[in-house]
């Protein structure tokens, strides 16, 4: 699914 994918490179972004 794009959007999980979406949500996860967000959260990765935030995490760093």
């Amino acid at each position: 699914m794009a959007i999980g994918d979406e949500l996860g490179a967000s959260e990765k972004k935030l995490k760093n």
